[in-house]
């Protein structure tokens, strides 16, 4: 596939990505996204990312490319940033695109109304596009703008684009961009090897599950389906649900058996990833339009046991062949097929050779050339 290519001797573009946050405060799908968009073309894309952080000027938040918004806090997942929709105003003078990670209401402010109007604007759609959280009575209109001026909108997969709200009034600008995932990463080191082993002496049936701990995660279907589950399971993460997930681990007597581990360093992540037994992703929304970190734990050689949203997530470890799917929600469900697979060394083995081959579906070089056309096109359309 050809490369878009601009006329020798142009500037690069420079593109400024707009979201509420990043690493290293928070690891997962978005900003795994944001950062593999960052990196596309960039003998064409001088690329910049505006975040939110409680603690803009510690040092490990110190990035290239990455200017940091000082918040108060969250307030319903949203962080308390006044002066956010000001430093984007101010940032977009500097700007030949705005590329919009929404939902992200704080930047609507500017974008929405309309502001900065001679700068183009993508909108990247990585979470639910119909959630009432997001298109509430109040919001919906500011968003509706913002989707009305942008001339693309990327969304993760084509099953999205059936969302009649904006399926109907936007079909023209509905661009499908399968997220990439890079496979050199899980080549593991001797070390590292040495680690896998390790951790498999300690734990011969384990399952993994990462992602923030939130509601829609479904970690507390998780934890119902342990009570009947055969082996070890750790949940790597943080958020504002860890303190009711540890409630319930303990009111259920399942300390020994369903550990709350954390983050973990992406090196670290990977190790674990390759100790497990399988996957589990038991979300239980349409929040969940993905599940990045499936692709990743597939990229691992891990099967997996997912749930049936109306999103990508059946589609990328698909039931029968990566995966076992389950109806959201669903414990006991979860927790049958979660043991199936542990006790099925053969089925196991199968669904992980083709987990492996499946993650090399998702090339990085597809999703920079489908990012980059998307880029150029945008800004010729505002020529």
């Amino acid at each position: 596939m050809p490369n878009p290519a601009y006329p020798p001797g142009v500037r690069r573009l420079r593109v400024l990505h707009a979201f509420k946050i990043y690493y290293p405060e928070v690891y997962g799908g978005i900003p795994y996204a944001i950062e593999k968009m960052m990196k596309v073309r960039p003998d064409l894309f001088d690329h910049h990312l505006l975040v939110c952080s409680t603690d803009p000027d510690a040092p490990d938040n110190r990035m290239d490319g990455v200017t940091r918004v000082r918040s108060l806090g969250n307030l319903m997942s949203l962080p308390i940033a006044p002066t956010y929709p000001l430093r984007l105003w101010q940032h977009m003078k500097e700007a030949d695109i705005v590329i919009l990670h929404a939902p992200f209401p704080l930047a609507d402010l500017v974008l929405g109304l309309g502001l900065r109007p001679q700068v183009p604007v993508i909108v990247y759609w990585h979470s639910d596009i119909v959630s009432q959280k997001f298109f509430g009575r109040l919001l919906r209109p500011l968003l509706m703008r913002t989707l009305q001026r942008a001339k693309r909108i990327l969304l993760s997969d084509e099953r999205i684009l059936h969302r009649k709200e904006l399926a109907e009034a936007f079909s023209t600008k509905l661009v499908a961009v399968p997220y990439a995932i890079d496979l050199d990463r899980f080549t593991l080191t001797d070390v590292e090897r040495h680690q896998v082993h390790e951790i498999r002496a300690r734990y011969p049936r384990l399952v993994i599950a990462v992602g923030r701990l939130v509601k829609y995660k479904g970690f507390d279907v998780l934890i119902e389906a342990a009570r009947s589950i055969d082996g070890t399971i750790l949940i790597v993460g943080e958020g504002i649900e860890r303190e009711a997930l540890q409630t319930a681990i303990d009111a259920a007597n399942l300390g020994n058996r369903v550990h709350l581990i954390g983050s973990l360093a992406e090196r670290d992540l990977i190790v674990h990833l390759h100790a497990a037994s399988l996957y589990a992703l038991p979300s239980t929304t349409n929040a969940e339009t993905f599940g990045i970190v499936q692709l990743e734990a597939m990229a691992a050689g891990l099967p997996v046991v997912n749930t049936r949203l109306e999103t990508a997530v059946p589609l990328v470890a698909r039931d029968g062949q990566e995966a076992i799917t389950v109806p959201p929600g669903n414990a006991m469900a979860f927790a049958e097929a979660v043991n199936t697979l542990l006790n099925d060394e053969v089925r196991r083995e199968r669904f992980a050779a083709a987990a492996l081959q499946r993650a090399q579906d998702f090339s990085t070089e597809t999703y920079g050339h489908v990012v980059a056309q998307a880029i150029l096109d945008s800004v010729d359309a505002s020529a």
